[in-house]
């Protein structure tokens, strides 16, 4: 990707991309620290602007919640209307409680970014918790309980095949940041304890992998 000419970067995803960290507790259950200094896209933007100045244009569209049916839902509002030239879609985390959904949205995600004339780069979930970790949050037990399922019984597996068949379809370039952890996880590297809140947010640590992953695959494109 040259960028001797303005280029225009959206990080478009969920809490992982807004930058999530640790869990808290409050009157309605449990909330989350913020700190989008530390995630990912602040840290791609970094290095983008420290490499090409203000040619490198970027915006995080991160939302904590959102699943890819939400992120179809605003894609036109806060990631084309921008007219973009990258678009880095980063979605699967909160599909695990409804999967049956996620294909039909994240293919349509994929279209429309395309059909505008954006280069795609398919950035593919970290993993989640593999057991219940005795920091967790009390409040946060249910999701925590629901997360090690997903993560176990293949659900997150199958999120994320299809987030690089949809890729190639698309004709979207792969960060694969799940094969990743996988990696780390088969050389016994406990990837649980390298979750922020030991449920589904990465650490700043691994968030500066995610950027390094993002970085070379942005140069290849």
């Amino acid at each position: 990707m040259n960028f001797e000419t303005p280029k225009k970067t959206v990080f478009f995803g969920d809490s992982v991309t807004e930058g999530c960290f640790e869990l808290y507790p409050t009157d309605y259950g449990f909330d989350t620290v913020r700190r989008p200094e530390n995630a990912y896209p602040a840290i791609v933007t970094r290095a983008l602007k420290e490499r090409y100045g203000e040619n490198a244009v970027t915006v995080n569209a991160g939302r904590s919640g959102d699943n890819s049916k939400k992120g179809l839902a605003r894609i036109e509002a806060d990631v084309l209307s921008l007219r973009p030239d990258i678009v880095t879609v980063a979605f699967g985390l909160n599909d695990i409680f409804r999967p049956d959904g996620f294909e039909e949205n994240y293919g349509e995600i994929l279209h429309k970014i395309s059909l505008s004339g954006a280069r795609v780069i398919v950035v593919t979930p970290n993993m989640l918790c593999t057991y219940i970790h005795p920091e967790i949050l009390p409040e946060a037990m249910k999701v925590a309980v629901s997360a090690v399922r997903a993560q176990t019984d293949g659900t997150l597996d199958l999120i994320h095949s299809l987030s690089v068949s949809l890729a190639e379809k698309y004709d979207a370039t792969v960060c694969d940041v799940y094969l990743y952890w996988k990696n780390l996880y088969s050389r016994g590297v406990d990837t649980t304890a390298m979750l922020a809140n030991f449920i589904n947010h990465p650490s700043p640590q691994m968030h500066e992998e995610t950027a390094r992953l993002l970085l070379e695959a942005i140069e290849n494109i």
